[in-house]
């Protein structure tokens, strides 16, 4: 499973609430057009490879993930925010469930807000960019 998938899967599995707020709209990279908000996005915006570890063929890798909370409301990407935070800060295990990635540490690194205005509609939308380390191994 590749990091993308099993960030999704533990976005929109996850127990703390964020589908109540995003449904499945969580999306790798780019949301679809028109996509109603609130919704997630996901990019990966390094990928450095550190080396195999002591065990034979296992690769490992701390990618920083770049995660985007996209709301109208500042209240409720504030509270999307936390959600994620919860799930995804210090997490270690399987990402993604059964097949997923083994992920050594997830380690939250920063935060921004980034208010705009919404071309299409002259409105405000928020979006709040969480930035994460997530040590991982992989077999292939």
């Amino acid at each position: 499973m590749e990091l993308l998938a099993a960030l999704y899967s533990e976005l929109s599995e996850s127990t703390n609430g964020i589908t109540a707020y995003t449904s499945n709209r969580i999306y790798p990279n780019i949301a679809a057009y028109a996509a109603k908000k609130p919704y997630i996005t996901t990019q990966i915006i390094s990928n450095p490879y550190v080396g195999h570890t002591n065990v034979k063929d296992i690769k490992l890798y701390q990618p920083m993930v770049s995660v985007n909370i996209w709301s109208s409301g500042y209240a409720q990407v504030r509270t999307i925010a936390a959600l994620v935070q919860t799930a995804l800060q210090d997490f270690r295990g399987v990402m993604g469930g059964a097949g997923g990635i083994t992920v050594s540490r997830s380690l939250f690194e920063d935060e921004v807000e980034l208010p705009e205005i919404d071309p299409g509609t002259n409105r405000p939308e928020y979006r709040i960019v969480q930035d994460y380390t997530i040590w991982h191994t992989s077999t292939t």
